[in-house]
């Protein structure tokens, strides 16, 4: 009866190191996703790029890409419950904002499931699907932009 109850308490141990260990770093746990990485290309003719990325938690504040072929990446972790959406405000010519949801997971899980990456066009946005073809995106329709402020 005793060698029964060490076994038992031996592996109530282990398991309990085992989910401890998930969590030790504070983001990370036994049935996370991996990190998505977003790159977006400023593919611009001679323009500079300027954009503003959320999603419900996270803002990553105004970026600017000042010149055709530049790129910025960020990361996160998509939800366990499969409804991550990351959304972007983009400027160019000047004052026109165009508003993009970059990272939608239904859409992007299975062609994005580590790295996602975008060319901003004037005509909307562009993911590379493979390393010879892309899937270009229509800008979302726009709520009136007179009342929204790039950033916001």
């Amino acid at each position: 009866m005793i060698s029964v109850s060490k076994n038992v308490l031996f592996v109530s141990m282990l398991l309990t190191i085992v989910v401890v260990l998930q969590f030790k770093d504070g983001e990370s746990g036994p049935f996370d996703k991996p990190r998505v990485y977003v790159s977006i290309v400023n593919d611009l003719p001679h323009m500079q790029l300027r954009f503003h990325c959320k999603d419900k938690k996270n803002d990553l504040g105004e970026q600017l890409l000042p010149n055709t072929g530049q790129s910025f990446t960020f990361d996160f972790q998509p939800s366990f419950w499969g409804v991550t959406l990351w959304y972007c405000s983009f400027s160019f010519y000047g004052s026109e904002i165009k508003w993009f949801d970059i990272y939608v997971e239904k859409r992007d899980q299975d062609n994005c499931k580590h790295e996602c990456h975008w060319k901003i066009r004037t005509g909307g946005p562009c993911k590379e699907v493979s390393p010879s073809e892309e899937e270009c995106f229509q800008w979302n329709k726009d709520v009136d932009s007179s009342t929204r402020q790039l950033g916001q």
